[in-house]
């Protein structure tokens, strides 16, 4: 069965569980030129999509409301478990080095930190927190030549501590 038609008959949103079916490392083989599952593995991999989008939901929420700071502790928390250290990265090309604006700049900069601060959040909440204690960022441009001019990459580097924090 093609995996839109699974999408559809399950009630699925489509372009997420393509994606997962697709792409997802679920074990479950699916036919890349025509997106098709077999038929008994097809209950199998909705059960296991629902799954998924269910953390996955769990997450966006959870992640809406975590505490981040820079420093060690957060007032009115008690953290409760050090869960590790969690890092983030993410460049961007962004033009050729004698065209570029400080706006260019700023405004690529500004967008890099956003990914980087949700890949944070996403990687605290895999590694079971719901806080992000050192958050301290990074950054770095450098010059990328190629054939024509030299360009700008914009790299922004994240890291902090996950932890479980509890309201005391």
């Amino acid at each position: 069965m093609k995996v839109k038609e699974i999408a559809q008959r399950y009630g699925l949103e489509s372009e997420s569980f393509s994606r997962f079916a697709n792409h997802g490392d679920h074990g479950i083989k699916v036919n890349i030129l025509t997106s098709n599952v077999a038929d008994g593995d097809v209950e199998t991999l909705v059960a296991m999509y629902r799954e998924y989008a269910a953390v996955q939901e769990r997450m966006i929420n959870e992640m809406g409301s975590m505490l981040l700071t820079t420093g060690e502790n957060f007032d009115g928390y008690r953290i409760t478990k050090y869960c590790g250290i969690v890092s983030a990265e993410e460049a961007k090309e962004i033009g050729f080095v004698n065209f570029i604006s400080t706006e260019t700049v700023t405004s690529a900069v500004s967008e890099l930190r956003s990914t980087v601060l949700m890949k944070l959040k996403e990687a605290v909440f895999r590694a079971g927190g719901n806080a992000l204690t050192g958050v301290d960022f990074k950054y770095v441009t450098t010059q990328v030549s190629g054939e024509e001019k030299t360009k700008m990459l914009v790299c922004v580097f994240g890291s902090g501590s996950a932890v479980t924090a509890e309201k005391e």
